[in-house]
């Protein structure tokens, strides 16, 4: 059931998911469907350039003012558990803790200002994997930062499976990212999902992103035609790793973990006290 108390807003920016999922100015221009976005400011700062996009949370049943009581209620605890994990993480492009705080705040402060508009308009809708209530192909790219893979002890494997086929079913290509598991250590089912694409006759990968806040990151994508299965080498230790899967999707890289009690699964807060890994 999801909760308004259950709900712990972290959002991420349109950079950042750039980055995460080695958008191109060609997947930009395609039909994008975001698969758990919460308070991300994606949506916003795409359609502001034109482009396309669709996300999915069950967070964008609530009103505005709810979402906003809930970020100023807590933003100090995130923060502080930013503080205690600090050497989790690599503080290069963001330096400090407070630096993360802003741009954390920016991406959801663009996000509000975009969320009335964005549900008139259609952009945000209440969904949640393993459901995607769109028609067959409606997407040219699927994505998925922080959810799958990341809560792979709260979800199971066939919940995995279903979400990355549903994925699969309404898009072209699927990106997801990261494909940790909190606590940061590779998730048990990233092969066994990869393994599941590629009998139904997608080529997955697992390749290399530019994204570089948190270590261990992988990305993972899927599609249809090739039907084969193609590992690619990490290039450096501070770069990420995605699964791709085509005709379908990516699945996407890890990163360090902050500790954190979050909401409700797919809105960028998980329930349930947890390690929660930071980027999305």
């Amino acid at each position: 059931m999801f909760t308004l108390d259950q709900v712990v807003p972290w959002g991420r920016s349109f950079d950042e998911y750039r980055r995460m999922f080695s958008l191109t100015q060609a997947d930009l221009d395609g039909r994008i469907v975001g698969c758990g976005d919460g308070p991300a400011s994606f949506n916003a700062e795409a359609t502001h350039r034109g482009c396309r996009v669709t996300s999915l949370d069950p967070l964008y049943k609530l009103k505005k003012s709810d979402v906003q009581d809930r970020i100023a209620a807590t933003y100090d605890e995130m923060l502080e558990q930013a503080r205690r994990n600090a050497e989790e993480f690599v503080w290069d492009s963001i330096q400090s803790v407070e630096d993360l705080g802003q741009l954390r705040l920016k991406a959801m402060h663009d996000f509000l200002e975009d969320y009335e508009q964005g549900l008139s308009d259609g952009r945000y809708v209440n969904a949640a994997l393993p459901t995607v209530p769109f028609a067959d192909g409606a997407f040219d790219l699927a994505l998925c930062s922080h959810f799958l893979f990341l809560y792979s002890s709260q979800l199971g494997q066939a919940f995995h499976k279903s979400g990355l086929r549903e994925m699969c079913r309404v898009a072209t290509e699927v990106r997801v990212f990261p494909l940790l598991a909190l606590g940061g250590k590779r998730s048990p089912f990233v092969d066994q999902c990869a393994e599941d694409l590629r009998r139904s006759g997608f080529d997955v990968t697992i390749e290399t992103v530019p994204y570089d806040f948190q270590c261990g990151v992988i990305r993972c994508c899927a599609s249809e035609p090739l039907k084969r299965m193609v590992n690619k080498a990490v290039q450096a230790d501070r770069l990420c790793r995605q699964l791709h899967a085509h005709s379908s999707g990516r699945a996407g890289r890890t990163g360090r973990k902050e500790q954190h009690r979050h909401g409700d699964l797919g809105t960028g807060g998980r329930s349930g006290d947890h390690t929660l890994n930071e980027g999305r």
